[in-house]
């Protein structure tokens, strides 16, 4: 099984799936789809588990059912599978990138509340960001900058720089 990332038209939806075959996936989807479909990335050995992750991780960019907006995320998150792996589990996941931005908040000194005034969001949203809940890209594009890259997209979504021996 693999998880599949395939791409409707130039800079048109992508739809997140789960299949034995993505080629040939694609090809059935491509039967009943007036745009060019186009595979742009896949997790081998994928499981049901790898593509409810990415279901819960970019479900601000859903559309309808498993299309998803290219958003600057995803987008990013897909051009990356090559260099990340994901690592195994979703609370490791959630944890890594809560206690990163929580571990900097309180190193600084900072409040939720103070936080969330550097991000212009509210402190009830810098605690829900603390226990795995997703913010959207303008919001994570701004954590970026207030924690001076020390928080990335990498540590949001799980990714840890893959072996190169396994490359």
């Amino acid at each position: 099984m693999a998880v599949y990332f395939i791409q409707a038209g130039k800079g048109g939806p992508i739809k997140i799936g789960l299949s034995q075959c993505v080629e040939r996936r694609c090809a059935n989807m491509q039967t009943g789809n007036h745009l060019l479909l186009t595979v742009i990335g896949v997790i081998a050995d994928g499981k049901a588990e790898d593509e409810a992750f990415c279901h819960r991780k970019f479900h601000a960019d859903r559309l309808h059912g498993e299309w998803f907006a290219p958003s600057g995320l995803l987008v990013h998150f897909i051009n990356n599978l090559h260099l990340y792996a994901p690592k195994k589990g979703d609370d490791t996941v959630h944890k890594t990138f809560s206690m990163k931005q929580k571990t900097w908040r309180e190193r600084e000194g900072l409040t939720q509340a103070e936080m969330g005034e550097r991000l212009g969001v509210s402190q009830v949203a810098v605690g829900r960001y603390e226990t795995g809940r997703t913010p959207k890209e303008p919001v994570m594009i701004r954590i970026i900058k207030v924690t001076k890259g020390e928080v990335t997209p990498n540590d949001y979504y799980g990714l840890t720089p893959a072996d190169p021996r396994r490359a």
